[in-house]
């Protein structure tokens, strides 16, 4: 009786954070069968789940129901599409496109199609329809949207570039406050701030390093200051946003290139982390250097810097984090 009690407990508990989603995709003149939702539901990691539905033949359309957490943004793929959706909890999502030209004939329904429509709108003008492509390899690896690395690498000169990244930046700002005065979501205002925040500055670093060579240690540091109001952004309240992922990478990644160190990534990185963020924005940062490093195969991170971080983290499931990852024994975790 106690043990069937503890596992409805647990079932009811499961359940609540997990929502039924009534999904309905048509997709008219497909190019492709295959629609999948994705989401993220480990910021360290930057992990999640997916779902990959196929359409159905004849109608070309998805009518099923998932079970994901409701109230967060999904990314939904198709082909070379890439748009995010806002999932309310219990809620429906009902979208149609046509698969040859999918960007300009999305169609939003129901409840939330103001919202879906408003959350389209800023991704339009922020890149995040496009393919996602690696800029800059390595440690710390930069990841951008398709056009912005082809902007890059097309520009003329840093204040061609750069006019253009201000530009770019206010039109974002106009269309995310023009969609905040709405009674949008917490969690979509929240996408959009984030983004809004960190992606611009990621992408003006980014050109920088690009261009590293042709502009020197100084140009950059002179870059960095005079453009400090797009590149050094005050507000790291989305440090757990993918946006700011991207962000911190490239800080990380050019600090390293003004004030080199005599160590290999990805130690030099761990340890410019202080000089660019604080407090618990910096425990964070520190714990995704560590699984970055992981995911390389490096060991030496975690055999010179694992003691001094394990003393000095303020939240422990960042040092449990590491220990996880790592495998670590209890010999190699300090009291």
């Amino acid at each position: 009786m106690k043990y069937t009690s503890l596992l409805l407990l647990l079932t009811l508990c499961v359940s609540s954070l997990q929502a039924e989603i009534s999904v309905r995709v048509k997709v008219d003149n497909p190019t492709t069968r295959d629609v999948t939702f994705r989401y993220i539901d480990d910021p360290l990691t930057q992990n999640g789940r997916k779902f990959t539905l196929a359409l159905r033949p004849g109608s070309n359309e998805i009518n099923t129901v998932l079970n994901i957490p409701g109230d967060q943004i999904v990314t939904l793929e198709y082909d070379q599409l890439r748009v995010p959706i806002y999932i309310a909890k219990d809620d429906r999502v009902d979208i149609q496109f046509d698969g040859s030209q999918p960007t300009t004939s999305i169609q939003f329904f129901g409840q939330q199609a103001t919202t879906q429509q408003a959350l389209y709108s800023y991704a339009l003008n922020g890149h995040l329809l496009e393919k996602q492509v690696k800029m800059i390899d390595g440690y710390c690896a930069i990841v951008l949207p398709e056009g912005i690395k082809t902007r890059i690498e097309a520009a003329s000169s840093p204040s061609a570039f750069f006019d253009e990244l201000y530009q770019e930046r206010s039109i974002l700002d106009n269309v995310r406050n023009t969609n905040t005065n709405t009674n949008l979501p917490s969690v979509v205002r929240k996408y959009m701030n984030d983004h809004s925040q960190y992606a611009p500055a990621a992408w003006g670093i980014a050109y920088i390093l690009h261009w590293t060579g042709p502009i020197s240690r100084d140009d950059a540091q002179q870059m960095m200051q005079q453009h400090r109001s797009i590149l050094q952004t005050t507000d790291l309240s989305g440090y757990k946003s993918v946006a700011f992922d991207q962000y911190a990478r490239a800080r990380l990644r050019l600090y390293d290139y003004i004030n080199p160190l005599n160590h290999d990534a990805p130690v030099s990185y761990f340890d410019h982390v202080d000089k660019i963020f604080s407090g618990q924005v910096a425990e964070y940062v520190k714990a995704r250097i560590f699984f970055d490093a992981k995911q390389g195969g490096d060991k030496k991170l975690v055999r010179y810097r694992f003691e001094g971080f394990s003393r000095s983290v303020t939240n422990t499931k960042y040092r449990d984090f590491v220990v996880k990852h790592f495998n670590l024994s209890p010999d190699e975790v300090p009291d």
